[in-house]
Parts: structure tokens; sequence; C-alpha cells
């Protein structure tokens, strides 16, 4: 092996070990993808199970259907994130390039405009 890769060329080298780099950096994004979706999907399952449990025992313990609803809106509610929160006011929602545009008039004097 030694002597394999003391007669060989420094730029052969030098692409054998670029080549390594780009497969391992394929792999590695195969596998993170794998492993989001799988993770996802566990999730979800799990999410749904619970569900499930809790509107069994709502319906052994003898509650309305108008109450199970209003419990699983008002959880469903408390597991927003700030970013569906953002998403769901997407068209209320300015921007960055706004925002600046606003610090910038605030930030001049009221008697002059832009240059």
């Amino acid at each position: 092996m030694y002597d394999l890769i003391s007669e060989a060329d420094e730029g052969v080298i030098l692409a054998l070990a670029g080549m390594l780099v780009g497969v391992i950096a394929i792999l590695g994004g195969i596998t993170v993808t794998v492993t989001k979706l799988v993770s996802a999907h566990f999730r979800r399952t799990q999410l749904d199970e619970m569900e499930a449990t809790l509107k069994m025992e709502m319906i052994q313990r003898g509650m309305s259907a108008d109450e199970i609803t209003k419990v699983l809106d008002a959880r469903m509610s408390a597991n927003k994130s700030p970013w569906s929160e953002m998403m769901a006011n997407w068209p209320k929602f300015e921007g960055l390039a706004a925002m600046r545009h606003k610090c910038k008039k605030a930030e001049q004097p009221s008697g002059s405009g832009p240059a």
C-alpha cells in the first residue's frame, strides 16, 4: 500500500482525497435526510397516538363532543411555535427590507429627505 502511495503523483493523491471527501459529504447528506424523515414520521405517529388516547379517555369519562373539541383546540393552539405563527400571518409580515427602510426614515431628521 505504501509503495502505491509513494509512487503516485501528488495530483492523483489530491484527486483521490477530493473524491473521498465528496463521497463522504454526499453520504452524510443522505444520512441526515433519511434520519430527518424517519424521525419526523415517528414524531407524527407518536402525536397521533397520544391524541387518540386522549380522545378515548375523554369519551370514557362521558365528555360531550363539544367539550372534546374545546380541549383539543386549546391543546393545539398551545403547541404553536413562533415560526408557525409568523407563517400564518405571512401577508402581514413586512420583511427585513421594509423594517430597515422604516428605521432609516426614523433616523433622518424630519426636515431633510433622501439625497
